[in-house]
């Protein structure tokens, strides 16, 4: 004889009651994107309100461009209860930056104008576009902007160059008639008249006392002292 027939198993998912379930309350720093076990929820004016929310664990994390990842485990209560959750200002994401060069050893290192050590420089900055300089005596300033990211570091090996030596001389300078003199655009005073300046071709700017400009250029050595007379006519 055939077996009598059996009734279908009963269903194990249980029916969902009003205990079960609870509101969800969350404020965030503007620009922050909520996630709940992994799904994104809209968030607006750094708040997001979900009602009838089953009761249990959720993983929360909290986002946001160039900082760090907030995360955290909540409880959401049951019985139509509320749970409020605060989300924190998420912490400046940082990565790595690494600089050397054999030129560059000993250079200050400024980020975005703050020193932040030596070269040979290893350390952590804000992620996002950064302004770095290099300072180092006898050598010109190097300046360098970058996009630091998350993960592998930054590497820079500058070459620095040396920086230019600025000679200068002293000039004595008589001119007939008078006049006032200005050499590459530094006024001088009237002559006669002696005065430092840059050594090498002097454009020279000579006014009289009625009036009258004469152009003349002439060529100062460095270290020494060049006499010059000129008659203006």
């Amino acid at each position: 004889a055939s077996p009598a027939p059996t009734d279908p198993s009963p269903s194990t998912t249980a029916p969902t009651v009003a205990g079960d379930t609870g509101s969800l309350v969350i404020t965030a720093p503007p620009g922050v994107t909520i996630y709940l076990n992994g799904e994104k929820k809209e968030v607006q004016d750094g708040l997001l309100v979900t009602d009838s929310m089953p009761a249990g664990e959720y993983t929360l994390e909290a986002r946001q461009p160039k900082r760090e990842s907030w995360t955290t485990t909540i409880e959401v209560k049951g019985g139509g209860r509320p749970t409020a959750v605060k989300v924190p200002s998420l912490n400046m994401a940082k990565g790595k930056l690494w600089i050397g060069g054999e030129d560059a050893e000993g250079a200050r290192v400024l980020v975005d104008g703050e020193e932040v050590g030596t070269v040979p420089y290893k350390g952590e900055i804000a992620v996002g576009e950064a302004s770095i300089e290099l300072r180092k005596r006898g050598f010109q300033t190097y300046k360098e902007t970058i996009e630091i990211k998350e993960g592998d570091p930054t590497v820079l090996n500058p070459s620095l160059d040396r920086a230019s030596v600025v000679s200068y001389g002293e000039v004595s300078l008589i001119t007939v008639p008078w006049s006032n003199v200005t050499a590459n655009g530094q006024k001088l005073g009237q002559t006669p008249v002696t005065a430092r300046v840059r050594a090498g071709r002097v454009n020279l700017v000579l006014t009289t006392g009625d009036g009258q400009t004469f152009r003349r250029t002439i060529t100062v050595r460095a270290n020494k002292k060049t006499r010059e007379r000129i008659v203006l006519k």
